[in-house]
């Protein structure tokens, strides 16, 4: 049974990798239009300190009640001015949504969900970072995120110390500063990859050689009931495999379903 290897080079993916104005697609640097809130949305007066349902956000208030706006219909890039303050839910950035500007009693939202590849944003310090998206450049104030969702397997990405690592994606090189991420969610089965000593490992993965500063982890997850394959001492065991023949430094484990 043949077996692909994907060597990746520190350098190369560097190169690929590295997020920044010069190397990204348009659609990446240019920065989307913001858009008012446009009144159009449904709102309804509430009593205050009330539960606010998902999707709507608190946008004005008097002494005894809250005005919430659904704004589930809100288009990408459309920004809304949300209250925050004590009493205020501590949930006030609905799914999908960043914080773009912080204030002392209002934060201004931006909705994010729905950019396309590459796209960027800054974020608040603190602000929700929605499913794909990672952190590419970090300040004190606001940091850019940028949106990977939807790019082809193999796409790299240069993202700072402390960025979510979306499903799918692995630590291929690690820095000071920022780490060297690298998709890897709809390879083959057999495709090898070296990465980071604690860099996640996807779903249907194992170390099948391990190292003291990376380890080579072997996509596993779609192969036939019966396959076995040597892995290290205390690589995970995908879900259906169980370990068959232990070791001190390997172990073989088989699929039983």
């Amino acid at each position: 049974m043949s077996k692909s290897y994907w060597k990746i080079a520190a350098h190369s993916l560097f190169i690929a990798g590295a997020i920044g104005a010069c190397s990204l697609p348009a659609a990446a640097v240019e920065k989307p239009t913001a858009k008012a809130l446009s009144g159009s949305y449904p709102t309804r007066w509430v009593p205050a300190y009330s539960s606010v349902p998902a999707g709507w956000v608190v946008t004005n208030f008097n002494s005894t009640s809250w005005l919430i706006s659904d704004v589930t219909s809100a288009s990408t890039g459309e920004i809304v001015y949300v209250y925050f303050s004590t009493g205020f839910p501590v949930v006030a950035v609905p799914d999908g949504w960043i914080i773009s500007q912080a204030g002392s009693v209002t934060n201004q939202i931006t909705k994010i969900v729905g950019s396309a590849p590459w796209t960027t944003y800054m974020a608040a310090y603190g602000s929700p970072i929605p499913d794909g998206w990672v952190i590419t450049e970090a300040g004190s104030i606001r940091n850019q995120i940028t949106n990977v969702n939807g790019v082809p397997d193999y796409s790299t990405a240069y993202v700072n110390l402390g960025s979510p690592i979306p499903k799918d994606w692995v630590i291929t090189t690690a820095g000071s500063v920022k780490n060297t991420i690298t998709k890897v969610k709809d390879v083959p089965n057999y495709t090898a990859i070296w990465v980071t000593i604690g860099s996640p490992i996807p779903d249907g993965w194992v170390v099948t050689t391990a190292g003291s500063l990376k380890n080579e982890i072997t996509k596993v997850k779609t192969l036939p009931v019966g396959t076995e394959i040597w892995t290290a001492f205390g690589s995970p065991v995908p879900l259906g495999w169980e370990i068959k023949t232990p070791g001190q430094l390997k172990q073989l484990i088989v699929r039983r379903y």
